[in-house]
């Protein structure tokens, strides 16, 4: 039996070395290869058996050089932590037909710049950057910032999340205003997306949805009631202030910005320039406009100018808060701008004239501004137009809670305190 074994290995050496199975390393992969009617090839990798064959021995090396890239990548050996860390990110990409290599190459295109800067040292830089811009502006915008400091000041900008304006936004007032603090933090981030802090593209406020603005009822005054304001104002900046916002529409924030010089009296026209009327929600710049400086506006705000240093300053709508609650019940927000459009409107039937002079659209002067009706039930008519802007009206007092007709009340207290210092 021993020389019968001895013989069979004597006659394997001797013959052909192809027919001894050999190991074969290609690529990272150890091959065992052997010769049994065609050429076979096996090797364990990952955990896994791996067979080839082939006619030729040639064939089978090329077969298994094609093929060991592929399979020594089951044979790498990775961490509990990174198998975790791949299946949470395969995780988060399920449902967005995304691969994980794919998702690896978009964060390399649009990850962050190196360097991190917080919120509330941007929130400075920033307001440092806009000392060019008016006064009130300034103040409204620093407004804005002390919330989104207070909410996030020492975090990196660009850890804030779509989800944490949300919450910063909550409870922040009405769907005009919740809009006003989005537009403003949407500026401060695209403020750190010049200084390089952030990539390009949408940034978080702007991501979240602008509220819905729910438009009220209009606050068109009656001639009576606007005239009797105008003879109660306790001081003339009061009275250019009502003269301007009541029969040439400029809004109170434009009327601050107004010198003397927009005034064109010999032409008989207001200009405002990109720095005086109202600005664009990215651009902070707004249209220039020209507005009719009417012979009823100029008689009235001649005489005034001259008593005057500043055309405006402060804000005299605040002087005028307590009368108008004193007449009226309370200051109609808007009052100015939605009566001089509805009688504008009546007077020349021309919306988008009216449209271009407020610096609007047809279609928000429609949606916002004008009405039919002013507060009293009176139809917003020519006439009606005639007597608000020619101040030839006898005054009377808003009409009565129980019905349409109206009276000359008599004025509360803090009414004749102000009738008294005029005297």
């Amino acid at each position: 039996m021993a020389f019968w074994f001895c013989q069979i290995l004597s006659e394997t050496v001797s013959g052909d070395s192809d027919k001894i199975r050999q190991n074969q390393l290609l690529n990272g992969v150890t091959w065992r290869i052997w010769q049994d009617g065609d050429w076979r090839a096996y090797a364990r990798m990952g955990g896994k058996n791996h067979f080839a064959r082939a006619a030729s021995k040639k064939a089978l090396l090329e077969k298994l050089r094609s093929r060991s890239p592929k399979i020594a990548s089951f044979g790498k050996w990775i961490s509990p932590a990174d198998a975790a860390a791949f299946a949470e990110a395969k995780t988060i990409l399920q449902g967005t037909g995304a691969g994980l290599i794919e998702a690896a190459r978009f964060y390399v295109q649009h990850r962050p710049p190196a360097g991190v800067a917080k919120v509330a040292e941007l929130a400075q830089q920033f307001l440092e950057s806009r000392e060019d811009r008016s006064k009130r502006y300034r103040w409204t915008l620093h407004h804005y910032m002390i919330r989104i400091t207070e909410h996030f000041g020492q975090r990196g900008i660009g850890e804030i999340s779509t989800q944490d304006i949300e919450r910063a936004l909550d409870g922040v007032g009405g769907a005009r205003t919740r809009n006003n603090y989005r537009a403003a933090w949407t500026t401060l981030f695209r403020f750190a997306q010049s200084r390089g802090f952030l990539p390009e593209g949408k940034t978080a406020p702007e991501r979240v949805t602008r509220a819905r603005i729910r438009h009220g009822e209009k606050s068109v005054l009656p001639p009576e009631w606007f005239w009797r304001l105008y003879e109660l104002a306790p001081d003339d900046q009061c009275r250019v202030w009502l003269l301007l916002g009541g029969l040439a529409g400029i809004r109170s924030a434009e009327i601050e910005r107004i010198t003397p010089n927009s005034l064109h009296w010999d032409t008989g026209w207001i200009a405002l320039d990109e720095t005086q009327t109202k600005g664009h929600a990215q651009l902070l710049t707004g249209r220039p406009r020209l507005i009719p400086l009417r012979p009823e506006l100029a008689s009235k705000l001649e005489p005034l100018m001259s008593k005057l240093s500043l055309l405006v300053e402060g804000r005299p709508q605040h002087r005028m808060e307590p009368i108008a609650r004193a007449l009226l019940g309370r200051w109609p927000r808007n009052g100015l701008r939605d009566s001089y459009i509805s009688y504008r409107l009546a007077e020349i039937g021309d919306v988008a004239r009216v449209a271009d002079e407020c610096g609007n659209s047809p279609q928000e002067i429609y949606r916002s501004y004008r009405s039919i009706r002013d507060l009293a039930g009176n139809l917003v008519t020519p006439d009606q137009a005639k007597k608000w802007f020619s101040g030839e009206v006898v005054p009377r007092g808003p009409a009565s809670a129980r019905g349409g007709r109206t009276e000359t009340p008599r004025p509360r207290s803090s009414a004749r305190r102000a009738a008294a210092v005029r005297k």
